[in-house]
């Protein structure tokens, strides 16, 4: 039947097509600190000190990447383990102003978000 077959008064049967939408499973990321903004020389971030100033270069990297997923990151949160101290250096997937947060790559990837801020101190 066409869409010219139909008159009023007739009925038209849906078809109803189930298909498995969900799926559980484990994405794991890493943190990774950079000497610089070409991110390709690693920094031991617990034996690296940050200086008050300095910009701080950072990714958030899939540990294993998957080929139909992309990710953002929507919050990330800057806390000192001897006070608890912490502040937002992305809120809602914006950048803190203050601590001239930026983004320096793409916002959505499959791999590698990049990010820089500058370091402080409570």
């Amino acid at each position: 039947m066409t869409y010219l077959d139909a008159q009023g008064g007739q009925e038209i049967e849906n078809g109803v097509y189930e298909t498995k939408t969900f799926s559980t499973g484990s994405l794991n990321f890493g943190l990774g600190f950079f000497t610089g903004s070409s991110y390709e020389v690693k920094v031991d971030a617990d034996n690296n000190p940050r200086r008050v100033g300095n910009t701080i270069f950072f990714d958030v990297h899939a540990l294993v990447p998957l080929d139909k997923l992309n990710f953002y990151v929507t919050d990330c949160t800057v806390t000192e383990d001897d006070t608890g101290n912490s502040y937002k250096i992305v809120a809602d997937s914006c950048p803190d102003k203050y601590t001239r947060t930026k983004l320096e790559s793409e916002f959505l990837t499959k791999t590698q978000i990049r990010f820089s801020y500058t370091g402080w101190f409570y």
